[in-house]
């Protein structure tokens, strides 16, 4: 009866698993023995590309930097998005290869798995998945490479949650999106303001 309880409660989190990867955070994953001959080329070939690929991912990293001290200069709102999304984004996604993620696959969400309300007929968006311009998305990131794949895929504003008592958002750009992504503890930065005003 114990195993059979067992199945009984590893089967209701099964609608968690990862549908590519098959990872179920609430179960316990299994490990296989591997030999030393087995496991030493692949500590090798890791420590390889760590040293081909390290001062890459840090010369993109300044490049990035660059790019986005010219964004901060540039007066004209439609000419840093067109820098953030022909020389940014691009960056980003070299970026992301070096750290691995040669292909990063995107699919809707089911509504229904997640047992989220749908839409109402008539609001924005109901009948459309995609983002456009004016779109907020919200996301808790946990990670640098996160931020990394929004930049290259939308190329947003970044918002962050303010520390004042008083609320409100704080915009900031790539790298201190980047910045704050890496910190145990959000940084105080300027005044905040409401996302309305920021994506207006």
């Amino acid at each position: 009866s114990t195993v059979g309880g067992d199945a009984v409660a590893m089967e209701k989190f099964t609608r968690w698993d990862d549908k590519v990867s098959g990872v179920n955070p609430f179960v316990p994953p299994l490990r296989r023995g591997q030999s030393g001959m087995a496991f030493a080329p692949r500590v090798l070939l890791g420590v390889v590309l760590v040293v081909l690929r390290f001062p890459m991912a840090v010369l993109l990293l300044l490049v990035i930097a660059l790019v986005d001290l010219v964004l901060l200069l540039a007066p004209i709102p439609y000419v840093r998005r067109l820098i953030r999304l022909l020389v940014e984004a691009p960056l980003c996604r070299i970026l992301l290869i070096l750290l691995g993620f040669y292909s990063v696959r995107e699919a809707e969400a089911s509504k229904r798995r997640l047992k989220l309300a749908p839409a109402a007929e008539g609001a924005p968006g109901a009948d459309d998945a995609s983002v456009r311009s004016g779109d907020v998305i919200v996301c808790n990131h946990q990670s640098f490479v996160d931020v990394l794949f929004l930049n290259y895929r939308y190329a947003p504003v970044f918002l962050r949650a303010s520390t004042d008592a008083a609320g409100g958002v704080v915009e900031t750009n790539l790298v201190g999106a980047l910045l704050q992504a890496v910190r145990p503890c959000p940084s105080k930065g300027p005044p905040a303001a409401s996302a309305a005003a920021v994506v207006a």
